[in-house]
């Protein structure tokens, strides 16, 4: 809950939240359901092709940062390797 109070704050965006409880008849909606169904009115008022330029699924987004943190760590591994070996031919 609190990620999604800093993004309209650090990103100057609308935002909103739903939550959906096993053990409650309604959704819990966040800042208040009027904001929220605003933010999905203008969500939906925008064309299907503009909103899915950038929107990408989850499964995916976590491929790449996965990818993407592999490299990070072969790029670390090799530069701590050439340190060690730099080191042992002093």
């Amino acid at each position: 809950m609190k990620k999604v109070t800093e993004l309209p704050i650090m990103c100057g965006v609308e935002g909103g939240l739903i939550v959906y409880c096993l053990d409650e008849q309604e959704p819990m909606l966040w800042p208040s359901h009027e904001e929220v169904q605003s933010v999905l009115k203008k969500f939906y008022q925008v064309p299907e092709i503009e909103r899915n330029k950038k929107s990408m699924k989850l499964e995916t987004y976590y491929k790449e940062k996965g990818s993407k943190s592999r490299d990070q760590l072969k790029k670390q591994t090799k530069k701590t390797k050439d340190v060690k070996v730099g080191q042992f031919m002093l």
